[in-house]
């Protein structure tokens, strides 16, 4: 299941861990969430309880994968992009659909490339340190990921999970209010 909330600016990294303990309590009811820890790379993890998540937050907005496989998880607002990143990490056939592309599409695209990315180095456990001109959406070496866009008042961002498993097909991306007040 993949959670998100719109949240207030400084408030995303907060809300993402509230998020996580929200995806525990629905899973697990009664049961204490189990202590983090994180690999040489930083992902976070449960040691020996079955499952796996992932939290991400930009301006705006938090997000929890949480599922019973590996999964990483990415989120961003739609509109900044960077010249950078896109000889860095889009491959040639990415590079060239961003050239020709124009206007919302462009940053969307932007975005959709870019979270689909990071979800795929986090799934792996290996975070930007992934040699990202390697996965591609069109081939994507067995992981595989669902994106949508979310709009709220005059603001869009991509949700992008990605997971070594078919049953990221079937997660739902779920909307959790979580009251910081």
């Amino acid at each position: 299941m993949i959670y998100y909330s719109f949240v207030s600016k400084n408030c995303e990294r907060e809300v993402s861990r509230k998020l996580l303990e929200y995806a525990w309590k629905i899973e697990n009811k009664d049961k204490e969430m189990p202590q983090i820890y994180k690999n040489k790379y930083g992902k976070p993890y449960f040691e020996n309880c079955g499952y796996y998540f992932n939290i991400s937050h930009c301006t705006g907005m938090a997000v929890c994968a949480f599922a019973k496989y590996e999964i990483g998880v990415d989120c961003e607002q739609i509109g900044r992009m960077s010249g950078g990143a896109v000889r860095k990490i889009f491959s040639d056939s990415e590079r060239q659909i961003f050239e020709s592309a124009e206007g919302e599409f462009k940053a969307e695209y932007f975005m959709r490339v870019w979270t689909f990315k990071e979800a795929c180095g986090k799934a792996l456990g290996r975070g930007l340190s992934t040699s990202f001109k390697n996965y591609t959406a069109e081939e994507s070496h067995g992981i595989l990921h669902i994106s949508e866009k979310i709009t709220y008042e005059d603001k869009s961002y991509i949700i992008t999970a990605a997971a070594l498993s078919e049953c990221v097909f079937n997660e739902k991306v779920v909307c959790v209010d979580i009251n910081m007040g």
